[in-house]
């Protein structure tokens, strides 16, 4: 038997490239252009979040796969590149993508902020001396970029506060990132197995 709900496909058909398909997303930004951090700014079981500097003057972020070999989560960052290049960095909320980068190892070369994720900021209470409008403009602006994706048929699969990144404190401005789980969806409902994890689409 099968469940028909408004979930996710499987992660073997919705990570499965052809070689051809992956040469469009590797390559973008010569080795010799990027200076890598080795302290990192951020860990999850799937990747690793690192600080690096791009044409000498211009602070990034790096997301690499963790461990560096693995193969789906390096079909999930070329997943995540490639969504975000149709989207062509046209959306305020959420992140620039600047391309990806051989350089010993697959990099994800991404705009960074200094002020670090939601939870984060939450937790260290840059949070508490915002006003309710604040909190409530920064719950538009993630709705918003909801909306956005939806018209543009994508299912990102993992808003979550860890996801959300602070561009600015005042006005608080954030930005939607970690679309590696996102999906392209041409209809209004994904087909999972009673075996499969079931995620709530947003």
């Amino acid at each position: 038997h099968s469940l028909n709900v408004r979930l996710h496909k499987s992660l073997s058909e919705t990570f499965s490239y052809e070689e051809e398909d992956l040469s469009s997303v590797l390559h973008d930004i010569n080795p010799e252009r990027i200076e890598v951090h080795p302290k990192p700014l951020g860990n999850n079981p799937r990747s690793q979040i690192l600080a690096g500097v791009l044409d000498a003057d211009k602070n990034v972020a790096i997301k690499v796969a963790r461990p560096a070999d693995d193969k789906q989560q390096i079909a999930q960052l070329h997943n995540e590149g490639a969504i975000l290049r149709k989207l062509e960095n046209s959306h305020k909320s959420i992140i620039e993508f600047y391309g990806f980068c051989n350089k010993d190892q697959l990099l994800f070369v991404m705009e960074y902020k200094k002020h670090g994720n939601l939870k984060n900021a939450f937790q260290q209470g840059k949070l508490d001396q915002m006003e309710e409008l604040d909190l409530v403009s920064i719950c538009k602006q993630v709705a918003d970029v909801a909306k956005y994706l939806k018209k543009k048929k994508v299912l990102h699969r993992d808003i979550s506060v860890s996801n959300c990144l602070l561009d600015s404190l005042d006005p608080p401005l954030v930005k939607v990132t970690n679309l590696s789980r996102a999906v392209q969806v041409d209809d209004d409902y994904y087909h999972a197995e009673e075996d499969e994890r079931a995620y709530i689409p947003y």
